[in-house]
C-alpha cells in the first residue's frame, strides 16, 4: 500500500515539474537581444584585412533600435566606431575563412548609461548571420 503511495505521489511530482519546465520553454525571447547582420565583407592584403557589415537591431521599451554600417581593419584591440556612434565593433580573424565578430551597443536613458555585447563567428563568404547578446551592463 505505501509503495502504492510513494509511486503516485512521485508520479504526480514529475507530471507538475514537467508542466513548469513546459511553461518556462514557452517564453518569448527578447528580441533586442538579437541582432541581424547584412552584406558581412572582408578583404585582405598582404598585411591588413578590412571588414564592412550592414547591423540591425529591434528596439523594445527600454532598448534603442538600431540599424547601421560598420567599417574597419582587423586585429584592433579596442571597438572600432560604426556610422551609428552607439554602436562599435571588433573583426578578428578566427582561422582560415573564419571571423570572430563582437558588438557592443551603448546607449543613456535618462541618468543611466547601458551596454549590450554580443559575438558570433562569421564563415566568409557568409553574408547574413546572428549576433546574440550575451553581456548586458548598466550603470546609473
Amino acid at each position: 500500500m505505501q509503495l502504492t503511495t510513494i509511486l503516485t505521489t512521485a508520479l504526480l511530482s514529475s507530471v507538475s515539474l514537467a508542466g513548469t519546465f513546459k511553461t518556462l520553454s514557452k517564453s518569448k525571447p527578447n528580441p533586442a537581444l538579437t541582432w541581424h547582420v547584412a552584406n558581412f565583407n572582408t578583404h585582405c592584403t598582404a598585411g591588413d584585412c578590412t571588414y564592412n557589415f550592414h547591423i540591425a537591431g529591434q528596439g523594445t521599451q527600454n532598448t534603442p533600435g538600431f540599424n547601421t554600417t560598420c567599417t574597419g581593419t582587423t586585429g584592433k584591440k579596442e571597438y572600432q566606431p560604426c556610422s551609428d556612434e552607439q554602436i562599435s565593433a571588433i573583426v578578428d580573424p578566427a582561422k582560415s575563412s573564419q571571423w570572430d565578430v563582437e558588438v557592443q551597443h551603448t546607449w543613456i536613458k535618462g541618468e543611466a548609461q547601458f551596454w549590450a555585447i554580443g559575438s558570433a563567428n562569421a564563415t566568409a563568404p557568409s553574408k547574413w548571420f546572428n549576433i546574440t547578446v550575451d553581456e548586458q551592463y548598466g550603470v546609473a
